[in-house]
């Protein structure tokens, strides 16, 4: 009994810290149940010591976790006059284990609660009884009713968000015209979701949303604030003037946070010939295809997606970011990527000047290491072969490059694997600049390819590849 007196405000603090710590260290004796503690902890956790608050916040918490000791707070005298932002995590207890301490002075208390530090705890305390099912009636009418007189004066206060999403869950016509437009543009995210949030629960109309705060919210950094932003545009349709500016917050949450429902959303743009043009419009093409060559990757479907339309695959042939754009696919991109590209370039107009701006930009480099890693795929590289041997003409003599991947190809040819032919048919190509020529030679190539003379799928190749040799000024039977 002495420690519970030592709990008492008067005491010294040096004698409190020793009670609390007392108590601590028996938290789980069965001994303290029927200890009297309740009312000497919750009148020193009004007005805590510095040196106290932790240690005393953490035993209150420990007690509140068994149930047995918890129930002693039913024969604490005026309760409510204790919920306090210190306490308010120990009521949470109180209320949710012991629905019988919540009366009219509980409700008026948490209400109070609601205009302190506390507020968002003190609305989901109150939120939390609406839809208990112990809860009076005559409570969940009172608390009803105030949120519906408070609703709008919370939109850019904290705890705003328990109070609207429970009028919407409770009864959307409670809820004042405007006042879900008004929550979206709060400065508070947890405000601004709770908008969107009663919104979809309602199936309302968007009526007074401001685009330029949506699309804001879909570049913001919250993620919650950025899915509901983004969900607000997949559900509503944005009229045809205002998707440039739509387009552009999807491509800056793709680019800042490689978000997929975004990405998802402009793959939709693309798809439709009308809406695609947005995306090929000045500010925003250079937007996805040219502000971070690492992003490259992120956006090719975009791309994919455009030149699937009759006339869009003539425009990227000329256009400037067409080449730099493929070239940063293919650096900073996988495998998979890589090939995604090639083969959209086998869509474009690959005439003189972009083949020679293409073969200009390095992207040799990178499908010469790809070939070899398609050794079981034989039809994927003949669908690249034609952009291989298109940019190679065009080539400078990257005598290293080419030489290694001859050097590779013939390793290949000579394991016999499944995509033989096109190797050959590789080598066929690559043997026509002389740079290659004493790879070939020093490789062994002419005993290599030699059983394959006869083969149908194959001897035109050995035979161009033999041709190729003497007319560089070997002497080959």
């Amino acid at each position: 009994m002495s420690y519970t007196v030592s709990l008492g405000p008067q005491s010294p603090v040096s004698q409190q810290l020793k009670a609390i710590n007392f108590f601590d260290t028996n938290s789980s004796s069965s001994a303290i149940v029927g200890i009297p503690l309740w009312t000497p902890l919750l009148q020193l956790a009004m007005q805590p010591n510095l040196q106290i608050s932790a240690p005393l916040q953490s035993l209150i918490l420990k007690l509140a976790q068994r149930l047995e000791v918890l129930q002693g707070v039913t024969r604490v005298q005026n309760l409510p006059q204790y919920l306090t932002p210190f306490t308010v995590d120990l009521f949470l207890y109180i209320i949710t284990l012991i629905p019988s301490t919540v009366d009219e002075q509980m409700v008026n208390a948490l209400f109070t609660l609601l205009t302190t530090q506390a507020a968002d705890k003190a609305g989901a305390l109150l939120a939390k009884l609406i839809f208990s099912p112990s809860t009076p009636n005559e409570i969940l009418i009172m608390i009803s009713k105030e949120f519906q007189i408070i609703v709008e004066g919370y939109a850019s206060k904290p705890g705003g968000n328990h109070i609207l999403l429970s009028l919407a869950r409770l009864d959307p016509m409670k809820i004042p015209n405007g006042v879900i437009a008004l929550y979206t543009s709060s400065k508070i995210p947890k405000n601004a979701v709770a908008g969107y949030t009663a919104l979809f629960t309602t199936n309302g109309i968007p009526r007074g949303f401001k685009l330029d705060v949506v699309c804001s919210h879909v570049t913001s950094n919250n993620a919650l604030l950025r899915s509901a932003s983004i969900e607000f545009l997949r559900r509503y349709e944005t009229k045809n003037e205002a998707l440039t500016d739509v387009a552009n917050s999807l491509i800056q949450a793709v680019i800042d946070y490689s978000d997929e429902r975004a990405f998802l959303l402009l793959c939709n743009v693309a798809s439709n010939e009308k809406t695609g043009k947005t995306l090929t419009m000045a500010g925003t093409i250079e937007k996805w295809m040219s502000s971070q060559p690492i992003k490259a990757p992120l956006f090719l479907k975009l791309f994919i997606l455009l030149i699937g339309h009759s006339d869009y695959a003539e425009r990227f042939s000329l256009h400037k970011l067409t080449v730099p754009f493929i070239h940063h696919v293919c650096h900073h991109g996988d495998t998979e990527t890589l090939l995604s590209a090639v083969w959209a370039m086998t869509k474009l107009n690959l005439n003189e000047n972009l083949a020679k701006e293409f073969a200009e930009s390095g992207i040799l480099a990178d499908i010469c290491k790809v070939f070899p890693l398609l050794e079981d795929q034989q039809a994927v590289i003949d669908k690249f072969i034609p952009v291989f041997e298109t940019l190679y003409q065009y080539s400078e003599n990257n005598k290293v490059l080419f030489c290694n991947l001859t050097s590779k190809l013939l390793e290949l040819v000579k394991s016999g694997c499944q995509s033989l032919k096109s190797y050959i048919h590789l080598l066929a190509i690559l043997a026509k600049k002389q740079i290659t020529h004493s790879t070939l030679i020093n490789d062994n190539a002419i005993a290599i390819l030699n059983p394959y003379c006869t083969e149908s799928n194959a001897k035109i190749d050995v035979k161009s590849i033999m041709a190729s040799l003497r007319e560089g000024g070997l002497n080959i039977p």
